[in-house]
C-alpha cells in the first residue's frame, strides 16, 4: 500500500477547495484511480482525507432498513459519519472541496493557507497554527519520557 509522507502549506480558494500539488494527486490516484476522496474531522481539530476505497467502513446497506432506537454505539457512528464527513472527488485541476461545516470545525476560512500533513493512509489538513500547537505539545510529552527513562538508565 502507498504510504503518504511529507508536509506542504496550501492555500484554500475562496470557495473553500484545496488545489493539491501534483505530487499529492499523484499519491491519492494511485491508490484510487477514480480520485475520489474520504474527508473526516478527527478531534485533534484537523481533517483527514485519504483515498475513498481506504476509508473507513460504512454501515451495512441496509442499515435504512434497521431500528437503531436501543442501539446508541451505532446511532453514534452513523451521526458521526454525516456530520464529520464528507466524500468528493479531485477536480481536472486537482482541486478538492472542504464543506464549509469541516472548515469551520478546524477553524479554517476560505483564503486562508492550510498544511497538508502526510500520514500514512492520506493526509491531515491542519490550520497551521494548530499544527503549531500540537507539534509543541508531542514535543514536550516526547521530551519528559526521555528525562524520565534517561533518569531511569542513570540511578
Amino acid at each position: 500500500m502507498k504510504s503518504f509522507q511529507g508536509s506542504t502549506v496550501v492555500k484554500l480558494d475562496t470557495s473553500g477547495r484545496l488545489k493539491l500539488p501534483p505530487d499529492v494527486v499523484t499519491d491519492f490516484k494511485s491508490v484510487d484511480p477514480t480520485g475520489k476522496v474520504f474527508l473526516k474531522y478527527m478531534p485533534e481539530r484537523m481533517v483527514c482525507i485519504r483515498p475513498a476505497n481506504k476509508a473507513p467502513s460504512e454501515p451495512p446497506s441496509d442499515s435504512a432498513e434497521k431500528d437503531y432506537d436501543d442501539d446508541a454505539e451505532t446511532r453514534i457512528r452513523l451521526r458521526q459519519i454525516s456530520l464529520l464527513s464528507n466524500y468528493d472527488t479531485i477536480s481536472p485541476q486537482g482541486r478538492v472541496t472542504l464543506p464549509q461545516s469541516l472548515l469551520e470545525l478546524i477553524d479554517v476560512k476560505a483564503g486562508q493557507n492550510v498544511v497538508l500533513v502526510g500520514f500514512g493512509h492520506g493526509y491531515e489538513i491542519w490550520k497551521p497554527e494548530t499544527l503549531a500547537e500540537e507539534m509543541r505539545k508531542e514535543l514536550e510529552q516526547r521530551h519528559r519520557k526521555y528525562e524520565q527513562t534517561r533518569d531511569k538508565v542513570t540511578e
